[in-house]
């Protein structure tokens, strides 16, 4: 079993460049099974299963319990958490072909999000209606990237940070902000912002934006890996 140490935050990524394996679908819950036999294209039901199984396959390492027998609650506004005081935290994101799993000790706060910079589209149309003013001027007037970048870079921040909060959509993208200066990330908003911290990672046409706070308020760092649903059924 691995141990979380109180000051790491744990960032699996997975490429879904085929077919998940046939075994991944006895790990889902009879509710997931539902819910991947509901999507219309083949190519949608693999990404669910390729991110659900991962989780679970994931999650087995921190607790000890067989990824099929992982039983998981909500809160509230729908953010899913494994039961228990001492269980690990964890989010999942994904987008066409590229899946990612953060997971922190119970101390943390955590959200995590995952974008295809590349995916078609005319991103400038949402630019006003999910960007504070200050973020649309970094977007449209930025010097060190490209606008299209700049824009995965914040959406991924804003969604990572709305996962973090648990909030759903209770939580307006606008009524925070992210004011980026080279690798600084800083969060300007009218709640509690000590502790957050925030980590933005290129993995080729994705990108991967981090949000975790620990309750206790101490820094923490990332470990970056990536996965195998052949290796690790």
């Amino acid at each position: 079993m691995i141990l979380l140490p109180p000051d790491t935050v744990h960032l699996y990524w997975l490429r879904c460049q085929a077919a998940p394996p046939d075994e991944c679908l006895r790990l889902l819950s009879e509710e997931e099974r539902e819910r991947y036999h509901r999507f219309r294209f083949e190519k949608d039901r693999n990404l669910f299963l390729s991110a659900h199984a991962a989780k679970r396959l994931l999650l087995a390492r921190y607790t000890g319990t067989p990824p099929e027998q992982l039983q998981f609650a909500c809160n509230a506004y729908g953010k899913p958490h494994l039961p228990g005081n001492d269980a690990p935290v964890f989010n999942l994101s994904h987008t066409r072909g590229f899946v990612v799993v953060a997971i922190a000790g119970p101390s943390f706060e955590l959200g995590v999000d995952t974008e295809d910079s590349q995916r078609g589209g005319n991103w400038r149309d949402l630019i006003t209606r999910v960007f504070t003013p200050g973020e649309q001027e970094q977007i449209l007037h930025c010097l060190q990237a490209d606008p299209q970048a700049r824009f995965f870079e914040l959406w991924t921040l804003k969604e990572a940070y709305s996962k973090a909060k648990g909030l759903g959509l209770s939580l307006p993208l606008q009524s925070f902000s992210f004011q980026l200066d080279g690798d600084r990330i800083e969060l300007q908003t009218n709640d509690d912002a000590a502790g957050w911290q925030f980590e933005l990672h290129p993995n080729g046409v994705f990108r991967i934006a981090l949000a975790a706070r620990n309750q206790k308020r101490t820094p923490w760092r990332s470990k970056l890996r990536e996965m195998s649903l052949l290796l690790d059924l």
